[in-house]
């Protein structure tokens, strides 16, 4: 849809993924891009309609999958994640352990 656009007009609700996709498409196209969210009733402010701004609105709303923190801590040279998935959950629970005791 946005390959085929010369701008975007996008009514959002902060949580759909394909509108989301769509908005982060027309920034990287440097396509005009207009939204319309659905939250505040309200169109965003042009300066505020960028990847940064639009990536926080959907996180707020949908957070991380566990496999986007995962991948998250591998790709960051976090070493005790490196290893399986099936061993993260026990490195996760020891990391809570080890958090909590500091608080």
């Amino acid at each position: 849809m946005t390959d085929d656009s010369d701008y975007s007009f996008v009514v959002w609700n902060g949580s759909s993924k394909g509108s989301y996709s769509n908005i982060l498409r027309s920034l990287e196209q440097n396509k005009p891009v207009k939204v319309y969210y659905d939250s505040i009733q309200k169109y965003l402010p042009s300066e505020k309609v960028t990847e940064l701004d639009i990536t926080f609105i959907y996180r707020e709303n949908n957070g991380y999958t566990a496999s986007e923190v995962v991948k998250h801590l591998q790709n960051n040279g976090i070493e005790r994640f490196k290893r399986s998935q099936e061993k993260f959950n026990n490195d996760f629970i020891d990391w809570i352990e080890e958090v909590s005791s500091v608080v």
